[in-house]
């Protein structure tokens, strides 16, 4: 603890007499001349008082006496910054707690005496010293000095430190032990203050301790409004300052309710212990339990009972208070400390008279830097107030190892903007404190663009419309190949009039329908989904690979009356389900008349007829269906025009799976923009070598991708040293996850230099994607941000009260504007939870918890809920959670947690559970990728305190260890191919020499899609067969060892390339310009 005196001008003092006097000064107390060291046994500090006589004192060092010079100020505040900072120069088991440091001006005394202008500084060690004993110190050294002795009746009158700390363990203690344990009773010890820090998460011992400081006052108009305040109710300058700091802090934290801070109270305040010198501050928590719709009077109100109460008790240890609590660790709180000062303590401290000189400190004549003092708090704040003055200021202190400079900087303003609300704007202390505002002028602007979109974009019209205009343009066009098919705008116009009017006519689908699709990806689905449209129905697409109870439960949610199907998928319901082959309608396709097409202009199809339906993930165990109007796919693709990331003269591919909206942008985007759409034969997204074949053949010039399957494919071009297949990329979009910098740099290093990678974000209900950020490795270093918000779209990051939150602090994203969804079908209480009107506009409810940074780039944190994203997917772990407690009575509780980025794992609360039966029971009820790696069966699973799941104490899973158990029933290879397929396995998963029987699924032991696509490829370059003769499907189907041993063995022997059938196109020009008459205006 340092204090920093300068000597007035014309005046000396004698370095001896000072030596003498504080000398003198020492021997006086025991708290300055006591040994401080550390039991090793209990960890606590333990004083040691040695008595010594005047005489001991003259002939032993009770303290350091150092000498130096200066020039400038600068030098000076090093000097004193340094005596701040380094705890070594203390000594305090040889009762060395305190330095005299005198400071000469250009040059060292020849006389023994201080001039002018020379510098004392005293420095004490702080389990010695508080800032209340200085006045006693400085009283005492003065009397010394200026007498050269002490007052001897005085001194017998004193009451010393010794019996200060009997006096203290004799006091009562069980009404303040009460009050302790009823005022922090169900407390989170262990929860920090949620501050906007700059890094989070550094270990304490790794800490350089370093810190920042910022100061300001409030100025003559605020403190006398603050005064004011305080007069007319009646309220105390700390309990009012107390209560604007815990509105500050609710508001900083992000709304949270319950704060607990450090309160340092001083027991100098009782009138027998003002003589004593030491450190006699007792650090208490102060506890707030706020009520965010309390006004600011009511908090004043509250503010004032509760810090009453706690001073009343404040004399009871704080180890005492905590020993009440089952505590592991440094509680949170004493990290944040407040300080409160009347300066009528430090007017006394101002100057001191010693003889005929006079010392004055130099808080009042130099500003001493608090840049990089010592100081293990995380923050704390000192409050100043002079009551006759009325000056307020206030001093903000943050470790440097949590916060940068700016950032404090930034609180302290935001602080001084929000004084200036409470008592400028009398209106605002009766409005709760939740509206207040920390938002710095400068920051609106920021907020406000991510709302104020909008741009002029085409005339709406129905996705159909769109379509047949860009066929009547170039009729000609490559509109869709795949493979070896191809068809132009004109004749996949043709198959899609005809596939509508049977629809119409044999069907009787009208507006309004919604009619499920189940294929693979083949050019029937491409005619299916705007055959659908022109009829005015809405599509809904079913994955092949889902089990068939879901498929039906979704065609049942839907009220589906058919399913449309092809030949790989027309044995995937049963005959419960009424399917139609659409290929073999697109196959018979004749001429469409003027009278059909005149029958399919009168079809009235609006903007705000629902396009498509997509289902995602439940909580509850029920998949929900978003319904997406035409105007929102169209003002969408608008959108992705107007920023360049979509264009007409794209190439653009097929990649993601139908579970994902994004395959109903590549599909309906691509044809109704002009441009050329490849589709991939089924499973060719997971087939590397023809991936990058298509990407390099077709001249891919656009895609929109999960990072996961980017890295795959850059590795297998790596390993193939082939850098020149995705050349021709022009634009490249991220989504569905987290892309890192490593692998922007990666994929830099394979595209065109003028290709432009794009990382887009959205949820399904607002139409795809709703923000965009052009990726720039060279100014993203460590994360890349979400961006900002597309054209027409409008983002706001909110708390949960749902106001704005500031710059760098964590909020829910909730997105308005042209894209949000119509609702879930038929669930409106699902629908009402999620869109929520703000002012005049209306906003979906993302979920998602996201921060604006200083650039008004948003970035995102992760999930407010337990939805999870796996390999692009989302995923609710409430439905598999809800699947695996219905699949068996003898399972009480259950949760499912996401592991590593590449795996689920459940853990379920059981004494008797087969996994085998219940892992049969999941792959019957959910698809593939909600499907849990690992199950792991405990009998009670870990609670907190509030006697829910502690996800924290959950084991982590051992892989390694559901290999092991496969050795327990272990079959081992029985020939050359189910041993080199063993071998591959082990290599895959990671687990050389390990022993897997040839029957376990590759999937139960820590596989996934992405693993099966490298030993797929590893099967390819062991066994030598090229794509078209050896499909990656087959191996997805079937799991184990044995299962793919077989497979390659036939392969080997008899598989042979097969094309899908093209479907039969024979319609001329002619019939292109009829169809323009009818649909061209």
């Amino acid at each position: 603890m340092v204090f920093v005196y300068r000597l007035l001008p014309d005046k000396n003092l004698q370095i001896t007499r000072l030596r003498r006097a504080l000398q003198k000064v020492i021997m006086r107390y025991q708290s300055i001349h006591a040994a401080i060291s550390l039991d090793v046994e209990t960890n606590n500090p333990i004083q040691e008082v040695t008595v010594r006589s005047e005489n001991d004192a003259q002939n032993s060092h009770v303290f350091a006496l150092i000498e130096s010079i200066f020039e400038t100020d600068e030098e000076l505040n090093t000097i004193v910054n340094d005596e701040r900072n380094n705890t070594e120069y203390f000594d305090s088991s040889r009762s060395l707690v305190l330095r005299c440091h005198l400071v000469y001006h250009k040059k060292v005394s020849q006389n023994d005496m201080i001039r002018g202008d020379d510098t004392l500084i005293f420095n004490f060690h702080q389990a010695a010293f508080d800032i209340d004993a200085m006045e006693v110190f400085l009283c005492n050294l003065a009397e010394a000095y200026t007498a050269s002795k002490l007052s001897v009746e005085e001194n017998n009158s004193i009451v010393q430190n010794v019996d200060f700390s009997v006096t203290k363990r004799q006091m009562a203690m069980n009404v303040a032990s009460t009050f302790w344990f009823e005022c922090l009773k169900q407390y989170d010890f262990d929860r920090p203050l949620q501050l906007p820090f700059d890094r989070r998460c550094i270990i304490k011992i790794h800490r350089t301790q370093l810190n920042t400081s910022t100061y300001f006052d409030v100025g003559e108009t605020l403190a006398q409004a603050f005064l004011n305040y305080a007069t007319t109710n009646h309220v105390l300058p700390i309990h009012l300052v107390l209560a604007c700091y815990f509105a500050f802090l609710f508001k900083m934290t992000n709304g949270e309710c319950d704060l607990c801070i450090r309160m340092n109270t001083s027991d100098h305040c009782r009138a027998k212990l003002w003589s004593l010198t030491g450190n006699f501050i007792n650090p208490i928590p102060l506890r707030c339990q706020i009520d965010p719709y309390y006004s600011f009077n009511q908090l004043v109100e509250y503010i004032s009972q509760i810090v009453s109460q706690t001073l009343e008790y404040s004399y009871f240890p704080l180890e005492h208070i905590l020993a009440q609590h089952q505590i592991t660790a440094t509680p949170a709180f004493l990290s944040n400390c407040f300080t409160f000062r009347s300066t009528s303590i430090e007017d006394n401290l101002s100057k001191v008279t010693l003889d005929d000189a006079t010392i004055v400190n130099m808080s009042n004549t130099i500003e001493i830097d608090g840049y990089d003092a010592v100081n293990t708090l995380d923050f704390s704040i000192s409050v100043r107030h002079n009551p006759t003055s009325g000056k307020l200021s206030f001093s903000i202190h943050a470790a440097l190892d949590l916060f940068d400079e700016i950032t404090v900087n930034k609180i302290a303003q935001r602080f001084h903007f929000m004084l200036d609300q409470i008592f400028f704007k009398w209106d605002q202390c009766r409005q709760p404190i939740y509206e207040f505002s920390v938002m710095l002028p400068a920051e609106v602007s920021l907020i406000e663009s991510l709302i104020d979109t909008h741009i002029s974009t085409p005339p709406v019209r129905c996705l159909h419309y769109e379509f047949v205009q860009q066929m009547s343009e170039h009729s000609q066009k490559l509109s869709v190949e795949l493979d070896e098919q191809s068809l132009t705008y004109g004749e996949l116009c043709h198959h899609i009039q005809y596939f509508a009017l049977y629809l119409i006519n044999s069907y009787a689908v009208k507006p309004g329908d919604i009619v499920c699709q189940c294929v693979e990806r083949s050019v029937s689905m491409v005619i299916g989904i705007v055959s659908i449209h022109m009829v005015g129905a809405a599509y809904c697409g079913l994955s092949p690979h889902s089990p068939q109870q879901r498929l039906h439960t979704l065609v049942k949610e839907t009220e589906s009356r058919f399913v449309l199907v092809h030949s790989m998928t027309q044995n995937l319901f049963n005959d419960d389900v009424t399917t139609l082959d659409m290929d073999t309608i697109i196959n018979a396709s004749n001429i469409v008349h003027d009278v059909d097409l005149d029958q399919l202009s009168k079809v009235a199809v609006m903007t705000e007829n629902i396009a498509y339906v997509i289902f995602t993930s439940g909580s509850t165990g029920i998949p929900k269906a978003g319904k997406l109007r035409h105007r929102n796919l169209i003002e969408c693709i608008h959108t992705l025009i107007h920023t360049g990331i979509f264009s007409k003269n794209d190439v653009i591919i097929q990649i993601a799976h139908c579970s994902f909206d994004a395959h109903f942008l590549d599909i309906v985007g691509a044809i109704v923009i002009g441009g050329t759409l490849v589709m991939l034969h089924p499973k060719g997204n997971m087939d590397l070598a023809y991936l990058a074949r298509i990407l390099k053949e077709k001249q891919i010039s656009y895609f929109l991708i999960v990072p996961s399957l980017i890295n795959s494919l850059l590795n297998f071009l790596k390993e193939n040293n082939d850098i020149s297949v995705i050349k021709s990329l022009r634009s490249v979009c991220s989504g569905g996850e987290a892309i890192t910098t490593q692998l922007v740099s990666l994929l830099r290093s394979y595209v065109h230099e003028n290709c432009l990678i794009w990382n887009l974000y959205g949820p399904s209900e607002i139409t795809i994607c709703c923000t965009y950020h052009m990726v720039d490795v060279t100014y993203e270093k460590s994360n890349i941000p979400i961006g900002r918000s597309l054209p027409k779209y409008q983002c706001l990051v909110v708390n949960e009260m749902l106001q704005p939150v500031i710059v760098g602090q964590e909020g829910e994203l909730f997105v308005g504007g042209v894209g949000v969804f119509a609702g879930y079908l038929g669930r409106d209480d699902l629908t009402a939870k999620v869109v929520i009107e703000i002012g005049d506009e209306v906003f979906y409810r993302t979920g998602d918890l996201v921060r604006l940074d200083s650039r008004g780039f948003l970035h995102y944190i992760g999930r407010k809920d337990h939805q999870v994203k796996l390999r692009g997917q989302r995923i609710e772990l409430g439905e598999i959670e809800q699947c695996i407690l219905q699949s068996s009575s003898k399972i009480t509780a259950c949760v499912v947690t996401k592991y590593d980025n590449e795996h689920l794992v459940a853990y379920i609360q059981s004494s008797d559970v087969d996994e085998k039966p219940l892992r049969a029971y999941c792959c019957s009820q959910l698809p593939p990728h909600m499907i849990p790696s690992k199950f792991i069966v405990l009998k009670q699973l870990p609670l907190n305190s509030n006697g829910k799941v502690d996800r924290k104490r959950l084991p982590s899973p051992d892989f390694a260890s559901s290999i092991a158990s496969t050795v327990i029933d272990f079959k081992k290879p029985r020939n050359a191919i189910e041993e080199c397929v063993h071998s591959l396995w082990c290599e895959v998963l990671q687990h050389a020499g390990a022993q897997i029987s040839i029957e376990e699924n590759f999937f139960n032991i820590g596989g996934h899609s992405l693993l099966l696509i490298q030993l797929y490829h590893r099967y390819k370059s062991e066994f030598g067969f090229d794509t078209h003769a050896f499909p990656i499907a087959p191996f997805l189907q079937y799991g184990t060892i044995a299962e793919h041993a077989k497979l390659i063995e036939t392969l080997k022997n008899n598989m042979q390339s097969t094309l899908l059938q093209t479907p039969q196109i024979n319609q001329g020009n002619d019939y292109l310009r009829e169809i323009s008459r009818y649909y061209i205006s």
